[in-house]
């Protein structure tokens, strides 16, 4: 990154070759060019280099114009660089080529009475430019390795491998800091409908717009990650449930004023469901995103996103458990739930057992030991229907294959 290279240039390009002995008399600068290819900054000096502005104009370097070494003798202004105005001094620069690419110049200044340059001083320094770009290179390659290795190369947000190891070192620190860790796990809402509608590359189009608001809408150390799919994982080092679900709630808003077009033609509105989690002192990585992962399905068994401005998080905790770290619902959780299966109360027992089997499958297997009940089957509101109905409904269940 441009950072990178600024910290390079300021200290490991002097200790390396930049030394007294190798250029007697002769102060340096590096220079490079913005992300932009607009200005030239400087990145580093050594041995008082005189400039007088540290940004520049990318054509005020002519050894940048040409693509080779430019000498100017003291006094001789016939084409002097417009970075080194007024400068009395001889000087030349040296462009820094990186893979083929022009990406900055090193300065150099006498700082004695020399009025122009030996054949040796300029090879010297033309040698040592070369290795600068070298290294460089190198460094530009580092960060192009590392990015494709924890980056989703869709959207732009960090992927699921970066994530277990942020969040295995994160849990670790807030577990010896004593502070929250919010988790907030989210989906878009029919997304397979963008895709059979308007096409797999309108789809893509839909979650590089997402990457682009979830990180628009954090703070710098929260991190977004994508999960997989059309799901995405926030995390929010230091936040507690009340911080976490406002987050969460802010992010549906921007999720819903967002206008997407593909082709010239806007898409539908999006929405997304949410479910959020909390870390305080027990449970692992993985539990906390089971946690999140169990919010996230009751928020779209409850509806999804309402766009009433009511709320689409469902929320999971970490609390001690029967004298181990699991997973617990917290009260509101419970009630969301009980609130579900009231609902097909007036159904048969057999039909609201299906209702309870298909949510408790859907939990993950970390979630499912809360609702020991539920995943045997076993309702936990009795049905109205009679015994007769149930062994009449019995009686006609196709038989079993062997």
């Amino acid at each position: 990154t441009h950072a990178e290279l600024h910290e390079y240039g300021g200290g490991g390009l002097y200790r390396a070759w930049f030394r007294p002995e190798n250029f007697p008399a002769i102060a340096a600068a590096l220079i490079l060019l913005t992300p932009s290819k607009t200005h030239l900054e400087v990145a580093g000096s050594w041995s008082n280099c005189e400039l007088p502005n540290s940004s520049y104009d990318a054509n005020a370097c002519w050894a940048i114009r040409t693509g080779h070494l430019h000498a100017v003798d003291a006094g001789d202004p016939s084409a002097p660089c417009a970075h080194a105005k007024g400068m009395k001094n001889a000087y030349f620069c040296v462009p820094i080529l990186a893979q083929g690419e022009t990406i900055g110049i090193i300065h150099f200044q006498a700082t004695g009475a020399n009025k122009s340059w030996f054949e040796y001083q300029l090879t010297l320094a033309s040698t040592f430019t070369e290795q600068v770009g070298l290294s460089i290179s190198n460094i530009r390659l580092r960060e192009l390795l590392k990015n494709q290795s924890i980056k989703d190369p869709l959207t732009g947000v960090f992927n699921r491998r970066y994530l277990g190891e942020f969040l295995e070192r994160e849990t670790r620190r807030v577990t010896r800091a004593k502070q929250s860790l919010g988790v907030i796990m989210l989906d878009l809402d029919h997304f397979k409908k963008f895709n059979d509608t308007y096409g797999h590359g309108a789809g893509d189009k839909v979650l590089q717009e997402l990457g682009l608001t979830l990180v628009k809408s954090v703070r710098a150390e929260d991190v977004v990650c994508r999960y997989g799919g059309e799901e995405f994982i926030i995390l929010l080092p230091g936040a507690d449930d009340g911080a976490t679900r406002a987050r969460a709630e802010q992010i549906r808003s921007k999720v819903r004023e967002l206008t997407v077009s593909w082709e010239g033609k806007p898409l539908s509105v999006l929405t997304i469901s949410a479910g959020i989690a909390g870390f305080s002192e027990h449970g692992s990585p993985a539990q906390v995103v089971a946690a999140a992962d169990a919010a996230l399905y009751h928020a779209k068994r409850s509806g999804r996103d309402p766009g009433d401005g009511g709320p689409i998080c469902g929320v999971s905790r970490f609390r001690r458990v029967g004298g181990r770290a699991g997973l617990e619902p917290t009260s509101q959780g419970v009630r969301s739930c009980s609130r579900s299966l009231a609902a097909v109360g007036g159904q048969s027992e057999i039909d609201v057992t299906a209702h309870c089997r298909a949510f408790a499958h859907a939990l993950p297997v970390e979630f499912r030991v809360f609702f020991p009940r539920l995943h045997s089957g076993v309702s936990a509101h009795r049905s109205r229907g009679s015994r007769a109905q149930l062994s009449s409904a019995a009686r006609q269940r196709p038989p079993r294959r062997t």
